[in-house]
């Protein structure tokens, strides 16, 4: 194409931009006109390039939505149909929680896999093999490939080649196999990974994504602990029958696996896994029977770090039904479970011995802040099914609550400080958990130095702070002891207001507390009650979790601070209102700005609840009605509780 551009050279007052403007028409003219070598099309019969890459894994299966959050197995609060299948049994002090659960196999992804996608990224220098043949079965090409490059091969343009590429999802070699009938045998301690299509090329290159699929039934079991404190250091076992997996021979040219043969696999190997819900044992096996729908296994022994300076071993007499674990079932939907892990949980509950926690505050709120045994948390805590011998959430021989009396009654004057220090002076009275509900200057200076002794010596400490108009002098200077820094604490005024339980990255993915036994809190708020909310200033260092800063339903605060935090290596908790676990009644509460702390009042359990005032207009949540809050001040207190029991029985207490 030609074209003749005259431009006057009087129609501009400079040369310069006489010069621009023709060399601008220029380059839009040259680039209109020209194709790159590689956009075109080429006369058939020339050579081109077929260059494969991996674009990922697709699991190829929809899975219903199981509400539960990605780092959390937790299931309290499903309805009953929503749950995975499971049971419990108890024997001596060991309580043992059976479940079973299929997904999509996504092994070896898990971590790059982000909500509401099928296909995940390959790990760069995973080995796949890949195989190019013309439509009449001529080899063109057998090479082994590296995930993360590209692979080129040349072909002539315009016959059509069919491909083939599969992968064990490791970055061991893979042999070649016979290229004129290729099959292999599948294995049963890898996935089979594959992926075909078929293509004309016509242009020079011809980009060809893979993306993989499973091709197997994945196996898995996890033996874990319930708190997160005890490491699974060790186990051994064996499948209840000999044929739960199977091999087969895979046709690579036409993508089906053949006659199945039993691998005479008897003998169970576990591995060491170390995650966010602590250290456990895992066994997985992939079976190229699709239609496996139940397995069994018997755990022979298990080596357990019992405390920090303790180990125990569990032989299979330790077990219900002498090691067998019961039938790990996953039903007969789908019929063919290509792709999907049927993953059984062995979870162990060590129950704990005799503990007790010590409550100090007023008597307010009928003794709510003392957990009264007629109000709802101390209703929740003397509940033998949640906190008891068998029960399947915290198991523990007894726990004792110290009752409402003088001796643990608080006054803002040296008569209730004299209280706290004859209850705490003494290292062989200290309890597993103190918990303290400050209206007033509950604690002067020589409490909170006891209770900063307490903790060093591996105490746990719950602290609230209303606040009524009063700074809290003593209590900042006792909260910036325990944690080793100069802070401050400071009231806002917000009453009925709501908080998210993660507002920073740290209080995001503290799985410590969040996989607690009452279930996850974490996608909803707590609550606090009237009158203001307590926030501790300052930089309150590294070793701080910090879950809440901003009340979701009110204005930024005008002295910002933490309301809701935990300290990472002491047992120290700070909520900024009572009202964290207040609720003074065992009836049924449905108003939505008292007594955030709820309960079922039959089973004494967790649930959530509609709380809050409506969010004004420049607040996180505005727009949000009254009540349009869900609160989990309980299922948050119970996890705290638990862990906290169970840091005491682990790590120990220095009461010399």
């Amino acid at each position: 194409m030609r074209t003749l551009l005259i431009i006057p050279k009087d129609m501009f007052k400079a040369t310069f931009f006489y010069n621009i403007l023709l060399l601008f028409f220029s380059i839009v003219l040259v680039t209109g006109c020209s194709k790159t070598k590689k956009e075109e099309e080429v006369a058939i019969g020339e050579a081109v390039d077929l260059i494969f890459d991996v674009a990922g894994v697709d699991s190829d299966i929809t899975m219903p939505n199981t509400k539960s959050s990605a780092a959390n197995t937790n299931f309290v609060l499903l309805p009953t149909n929503d749950q995975e299948d499971q049971e419990t049994f108890v024997k001596d002090d060991l309580i043992f929680n059976v479940r079973s659960d299929q997904s999509a196999d996504q092994s070896g992804f898990e971590d790059l896999l982000k909500p509401g996608t099928k296909s995940v990224p390959m790990v760069n220098g995973i080995r796949y093999r890949l195989m190019v043949y013309t439509q009449a079965n001529a080899l063109v090409a057998s090479i082994e490939v590296t995930a993360g490059q590209a692979q080129h091969i040349t072909v002539t343009s315009g016959q059509t080649y069919k491909w083939f590429a599969y992968s064990y999802n490791t970055s061991t070699a893979i042999p070649a196999p016979n290229t004129t009938n290729p099959v292999l045998t599948t294995p049963t301690t890898t996935p089979l990974l594959y992926a075909s299509g078929q293509v004309t090329p016509t242009a020079v290159g011809t980009t060809l994504p893979i993306t993989f699929k499973h091709q197997l039934t994945q196996l898995r079991m996890e033996i874990k602990e319930s708190s997160g404190f005890r490491a699974i250091l060790s186990a051994t076992g064996e499948f209840g029958v000999n044929d739960y997996v199977q091999t087969g021979t895979f046709d690579i040219l036409a993508g089906t696996i053949g006659t199945l043969t039993s691998a005479n696999v008897s003998t169970v190997n576990f591995t060491t896994e170390v995650g966010a819900s602590g250290t456990k044992q895992v066994m997985h096996y992939y079976t190229a029977n699709h239609g496996i729908n139940y397995y069994t296994v018997k755990v022979n022994s298990l080596k357990v770090q019992y405390t920090s300076t303790t180990q125990r071993t569990l032989n299979s007499d330790s077990f219900p039904n002498d090691g067998y674990t019961g039938e790990f079932g996953f039903g007969p939907t789908p019929i063919n479970k290509k792709g999907y892990v049927l993953k059984g949980t062995l979870d162990i509950t060590f129950a704990l011995p005799n503990m007790r926690i010590l409550p100090f505050s007023n008597n307010n709120a009928s003794n709510g802040y003392r957990l009264a045994p007629a109000t709802a948390a101390g209703a929740f805590l003397r509940e033998p099914a949640n906190f008891g011998p068998t029960s399947k959430y915290v198991g523990i021989k007894s726990l004792t609550i110290d009752p409402p009396t003088t001796a643990t009654e608080a006054t803002s004057s040296s008569t209730g400080w004299n209280r706290f220090k004859a209850l705490m002076t003494n290292p062989a009275t200290y309890p597993d958990v103190l918990i303290v509900a400050n209206w007033y200057d509950y604690l002067d200076d020589d409490c909170w130095d006891l209770v900063k002794q307490y903790i060093d010596r591996g105490g746990n400490f719950i602290y609230t702070h209303d606040d009524a108009n009063l700074e809290g002098t003593y209590a900042a200077r006792g909260i910036g002891n325990i944690l080793g820094r100069s802070v401050g604490l400071v009231r806002n005024v917000e009453s009925y207001a709501v908080f998210k339980f993660t507002d920073t990255p740290s209080g995001l993915t503290d799985y410590e507390i969040f996989n607690g036994p009452f279930g996850d809190p974490s996608p909803y708020h707590w609550g606090q009650d009237r009158i203001g909310t307590s926030y501790v200033t300052g930089n309150l260092g590294p070793d701080v979790i910090i879950y809440s800063n901003h009340a979701q339903n009110k204005n930024a605060p005008s002295n910002p601070g933490a309301s809701l935090f935990r300290h990472k290596t002491k047992g120290f908790f700070f909520a900024g209102d009572g009202g964290f676990y207040l609720n003074e009644k065992l009836t049924a509460v449905t108003s939505t700005t008292e007594d955030p702390f709820r309960i079922d009042p039959s089973t004494k359990f967790p649930i959530l609840a509609s709380y809050g005032s409506s969010a004004t207009s420049g607040s996180p949540a505005a727009g949000t009605p009254a009540g349009g809050f869900q609160i989990a001040n309980s299922m948050m207190f119970g996890n705290i509780i638990s862990w906290m029991l169970n840091r005491a029985h682990y790590h120990g207490i220095n009461r010399n």
